[in-house]
């Protein structure tokens, strides 16, 4: 039986040039050989082995996946039976493919990604920084400063550590907010509506003098 294999698969330290195997089974289908195709590369004996090397798209490198298929004679890996071919999982130790569905934030700034498969897993963390001389930042306004001669490097660094504040996990932070921005679109949109209300009450007292002057 002839198996088609990631290219570069192979029994020895050589690549197998057609990405193929051949698979020998005896005549009660025991498994007794495999050999790369278009080599001189076999087993026959003990534990029958097959490294399948590959590569991801934008990964330089090379990755292996071991195919064990049983011991030679043995009916415990790869068997051939005169019946449809069927392929049986006797372990997992990993997880199908998942999209990541949200994630969450905790106090040290860590990132950890909740993906559809079940699993978590860390994606990154959200940095602090320190300054030698905070009140030496440039203000740019809307509650952004900027690093200036006075106010010396950035010290970034995990929170909590080396003098740093702390993130509180699902909170908004209130100077996020210009309040004096907020309420000037407060009033404009209050003096909007004041102006509207006294249309519909001038509209509706037109109409009530109208009434009256019919009767």
């Amino acid at each position: 039986m002839t198996l088609d294999v990631p290219a570069g698969a192979g029994l020895a330290n050589q690549a197998n040039p057609t990405s193929r195997i051949t698979l020998g089974f005896s005549p009660d289908g025991r498994i007794i050989s495999v050999a790369d195709e278009g080599t001189a590369d076999q087993q026959n004996q003990g534990q029958l082995i097959v490294n399948a090397n590959y590569r991801i798209a934008g990964d330089p490198n090379v990755r292996t996946i071991k195919l064990d298929l049983g011991k030679a004679g043995l009916m415990e890996g790869v068997t051939q039976f005169a019946s449809q071919s069927t392929t049986k999982a006797v372990e997992q130790d990993g997880f199908a493919m998942g999209y990541m569905e949200s994630f969450n934030i905790d106090n040290s700034g860590v990132i950890t990604g909740i993906y559809s498969n079940g699993t978590k897993q860390s994606v990154g963390q959200v940095a602090m920084a320190v300054f030698t001389n905070p009140q030496g930042l440039t203000a740019n306004g809307e509650n952004l400063f900027e690093v200036s001669n006075n106010s010396g490097l950035a010290n970034i660094g995990a929170a909590s550590s080396a003098g740093r504040g702390k993130i509180v996990a699902g909170t908004l932070e209130m100077s996020n907010v210009d309040l004096s921005d907020q309420f000037t679109d407060m009033i404009v949109t209050q003096r909007g509506f004041q102006a509207n209300s006294k249309s519909i009450t001038t509209s509706d007292q037109m109409l009530q003098e109208l009434l009256t002057l019919k009767r």
